[in-house]
């Protein structure tokens, strides 16, 4: 599975490249559909996995692609987003497309400048105009995936989403720890492939929390990172534990579903 902080350059280069050139202003950010004029919308998800809408002068209907991140473009060099997908959008799905766009864009308390684990990136271009800007990994931003999984399974043929699969020996829980729901969730949009990330702090030493998950996790690989962070992998999925102020951070992520 891919490194929620990893993003493949060739793929977000064009939506990066502006967000300190072109930050977004509240007053003019797009809301609505633009009806008669061509607009292009880039939007990469916290994998890196990538969607592109557009409309031109030759096409009346509104048009997608979805571009998945390859095992070779991931961290892992296992993780995988599925397989590419097109589609096209009708008049309601442009509408909330759009409402979706203008909620995420004016919303300034949802909003970042750093491309982290489980944000999403947008790049808007309309009338030789472009607006970059990224949004946190919470809630809304969820509900924006899975409006887009949704688009995913209707291109398809699938309209039910995919029935969820309990977790077979789900990773342990170290005791007392806090979970952050409000970071916790799914971390792929790709139908079949929805991987539950589950975010914990807890007071104890990092040392002692990586001791108890070197002791149940047996068949884990150990490998350090360079931001100092250390991962347990196995084939039901990793633990990483990063030392915090008040102790450490535990993210245990699982699937896929």
């Amino acid at each position: 599975m891919r490194k929620p902080t990893g993003i493949p350059t060739l793929l977000l280069a064009a939506c990066l490249a502006g967000l300190a050139a072109s930050p977004v202003n509240s007053e003019t950010a797009t809301t609505a559909a633009p009806m008669k004029t061509p607009w292009t919308v880039n939007y990469h998800d916290g994998n890196g996995n990538g969607f592109r809408f557009w409309r031109d002068f030759k096409n009346k209907e509104v048009q997608f692609e979805y571009i998945p991140v390859r095992p070779d473009e991931s961290s892992s060099g296992r993780y995988s987003g599925g397989e590419k997908k097109k589609g096209h959008l009708d008049g309601p799905g442009v509408q909330e497309l759009w409402q979706w766009i203008g909620r995420l864009q004016t919303d300034a308390s949802i909003q970042t400048n750093a491309r982290a684990m489980g944000t999403g990136a947008f790049s808007l271009v309309h009338e030789s105009r472009t607006e970059n800007f990224i949004v946190k990994d919470g809630s809304q931003l969820r509900e924006f995936n899975e409006f887009l999984g949704a688009l995913l399974r209707k291109a398809s043929g699938d309209e039910a989403p995919p029935a969820k699969k309990p977790i077979e020996n789900p990773l342990p829980i170290y005791p007392n720890a806090v979970q952050d729901r409000e970071r916790s969730g799914a971390t792929s949009i790709d139908p079949g492939r929805n991987y539950t990330v589950a975010i914990y702090s807890v007071k104890s030493p990092l040392a002692d929390v990586l001791q108890f998950y070197e002791t149940r996790l047996k068949n884990f690989q150990r490998s350090n990172d360079q931001d100092g962070s250390i991962k347990l992998t196995g084939k039901s999925g990793y633990v990483r534990l990063i030392q915090s102020g008040s102790g450490t951070q535990i993210q245990i992520v699982e699937g896929p579903q």
